[in-house]
């Protein structure tokens, strides 16, 4: 995978502490193309397995997954934008950045009738990661404006002058045993009950190439029980109601480059939620509702290439789905969410609504297939549907807003028959009918 890095749009200083999305045309480019590449080679190997044991009730499952991945880049950082529009900018990269990630389950799967009726399963997984790499850049260039970048000529000063250069090792490893039941206490209720003790161990080493210094760190390693409960029941066939509890434990990555260094505590979290399901008109019908309430805490983001520690964020949201099929290929698919959604910190952002979370979304889509085997339009399809989001906050402080946006996609398809009733799709879809300008996310 060969393709420039491009950082996108940035922001210029506002009012007071306020910054601003700056008013030039979204195919701006902020980088010098003679001085911007990523060039990544990825290798993954998988392989899954499953082997009956004991009966046919019982189940050996495997996995295995390898993925080496190879990257060289030279890239270009806006480090700065002044008042009155002029750009500080960084010509940075990475040499020879070489990561292995390895995974590994082994689990028990099955059926067993002890007091009760029960599913289970049962097994261990393990997690290795390891990634060396060089990071260099070179000084701060100051030229070119917002609105004419490509007035000032860039030069690669990163071996004639450089800022940093620094060799960095991160090895990463996390391990553990996790079970999970399914009680059926009567035909219509179901018990499910789950707990996983995760288990992780870090470590890192950086040479400065620059003067020699050696840094690294150590944490102590840790790991935590985390349970999951939840309770189905269905009143009658067309009705389910549940309800469900689950804890979170994640360790951090060790956050390296742009000359800094950063080890957090891990993430927690726990979350509730409650909902209902209900189909109907002979499964024509589906309708989905869920209320949930999720608290997280020690969660990082990145801001300008540098991790911070948020503290933690609180969600209280509302979801809802419809899936319909009111005649014979025809099909109607909808959904809506609200998220209330808060920043619990000691910090001066406590309070606020975590960036890029929009407090509302929505999706509507649906398609036609002639499907009448008589028909000469048998295998041809159409359909069309918008997404929205809300407004959203670029950063956590909220100096600066993104706005909502609503997308129109339209695609048509068709099946072409071959012989043994296989098939050929053909596509073609058009995303964005109507050209909206809008951002996607922010990176700080």
């Amino acid at each position: 995978d060969e393709r420039p890095v491009d950082r996108g749009v940035v922001t210029v200083p506002g009012s007071g502490t306020s910054r601003e999305i700056a008013d030039v045309s979204l195919n701006t480019r902020f980088d010098q193309a003679n001085l911007n590449n990523r060039d990544v080679t990825t290798h993954i190997w998988e392989l899954d397995n499953s082997v009956p044991v004991f009966d046919d009730d019982w189940y050996l499952e495997s996995k295995l997954f390898y993925a080496y991945e190879q990257v060289d880049e030279l890239r270009n950082e806006v480090t700065n934008v002044s008042s009155t529009g002029v750009l500080t900018r960084r010509v940075q990269g990475n040499d020879d950045r070489e990561l292995s990630t390895a995974f590994g389950r082994m689990q028990l799967r099955g059926e067993a009738d002890i007091w009760l009726p029960i599913d289970l399963v049962s097994g261990v997984e393990l997690r290795h990661q390891y990634e060396t790499w060089t990071n260099f850049s070179g000084q701060d260039q100051i030229g070119g404006t917002i609105s004419n970048p490509s007035s000032f000529t860039l030069v690669d000063n990163t071996s004639s002058n450089p800022r940093s250069r620094q060799y960095t090792e991160v090895e990463q490893i996390s391990y553990g045993p996790y079970a999970q039941g399914d009680l059926h206490l009567t035909d219509d209720v179901t018990l499910t009950l789950g707990a996983r003790y995760e288990v992780f161990d870090n470590e890192y080493s950086a040479e400065n190439k620059l003067n020699g210094d050696l840094s690294g760190a150590d944490p102590k390693r840790d790991g935590k029980l985390t349970k999951s409960a939840g309770l189905l029941w269905k009143p009658v066939d067309q009705v389910s109601l549940y309800a469900s509890f689950a804890e979170t434990f994640q360790s951090q990555n060790i956050y390296t480059g742009n000359e800094t260094t950063a080890v957090f505590a891990p993430e927690e979290g726990r979350q509730y939620e409650v909902g209902a399901k209900w189909s109907g008109l002979k499964d024509r019908l589906l309708l989905t509702a869920a209320l949930f309430d999720v608290e997280q805490e020690n969660v990082v983001e990145t801001v300008n290439g540098t991790p911070q520690l948020t503290g933690g964020i609180r969600s209280r949201g509302f979801e809802s789905s419809v899936t319909a099929t009111p005649v014979k290929g025809l099909n109607l698919r909808g959904s809506v969410g609200f998220l209330n959604a808060e920043i619990v910190s000691d910090n001066d952002n406590n309070g606020n609504r975590p960036a890029n979370t929009p407090e509302m979304t929505a999706s509507l889509w649906t398609s036609y297939e002639f499907q009448d085997a008589a028909s000469d339009f048998k295998g041809l399809g159409f359909g069309g549907g918008l997404t929205h989001v809300g407004n959203r906050y670029g950063d956590n402080g909220h100096s600066f807003e993104l706005d909502d946006y609503t997308v129109f996609d339209l695609g048509v398809w068709y099946y072409l028959p071959l012989q043994n009733e296989s098939r050929v799709r053909f596509d073609l879809g058009v995303k964005n009918v109507t050209d909206e300008e809008y951002y996607v996310a922010s990176g700080g």
